[in-house]
C-alpha cells in the first residue's frame, strides 16, 4: 500500500470514528431531530447526515475510485422524515452502516496505485482525477461531521 493511500485510510477512519462516537447511545428522538422544521431551511437530522455521509462515501470512493457499482439512491438518504418511527435505525444500526462502508473504503484505497489516483474521469461536467474524488469525499465528510456536532449540541441545549 502506498503512503498516500495509508493517509487517506487513516483520515476516513478518524472521521468515521468521530461520527460513531457522536451518536453512541443517542435515542431515536435525538437521531431524527433537526434544528428547524421550516420547509425553506436546509437542516438535517443526525440520521440523515450519517445516512448521507455513508451514501456519499460509497458512491465517491467505492464507485468512482474503486469502480464498484453501488446503485446509490441519493434522494432516499434524505427521506427519513417520511418513514414511520419504528423503521428508523438505532444508533447501533447507523454505526454498523458506517463500519460496513468503512471496510469497503479500506479495501478500495489499500489496493489503489499512484497511477490509478492520477486517472481522470468526467464528473459534474468537468475532468477530475480519482485523487480529487478521495479529497472531495474527505472534505464532504468533514463538513457533515461539523453539521452533526452542531445539531446534537442544539438538541442537548433545547431538550436536555
Amino acid at each position: 500500500m502506498n503512503l498516500e493511500a495509508e493517509a487517506y485510510i487513516e483520515r476516513f477512519e478518524y472521521l468515521r470514528n468521530e461520527f460513531k462516537e457522536a451518536i453512541h447511545q443517542r435515542s431515536p428522538d435525538e437521531l431524527i431531530w433537526k434544528p428547524t422544521q421550516h420547509p425553506q431551511a436546509e437542516t438535517n437530522s443526525a440520521h440523515v447526515l450519517i445516512t448521507h455521509v455513508a451514501g456519499s462515501e460509497a458512491y465517491h470512493i467505492h464507485e468512482l475510485v474503486g469502480k464498484i457499482n453501488v446503485n446509490r439512491d441519493r434522494a432516499s438518504e434524505f427521506a427519513v422524515s417520511e418513514r414511520p418511527m419504528e423503521s428508523i435505525p438505532s444508533f447501533s444500526q447507523l454505526q454498523q452502516t458506517l463500519i460496513k462502508v468503512g471496510k469497503t473504503t479500506h479495501q478500495v484505497l489499500s489496493r489503489i496505485t499512484q497511477e490509478e489516483l492520477n486517472e481522470s474521469f468526467e464528473y459534474g461536467g468537468r475532468l477530475v482525477t480519482r485523487r480529487w474524488a478521495v479529497l472531495h469525499t474527505l472534505e464532504h465528510v468533514g463538513q457533515h461531521l461539523g453539521h452533526l456536532t452542531l445539531t446534537l449540541q442544539l438538541y442537548k441545549e433545547i431538550y436536555i
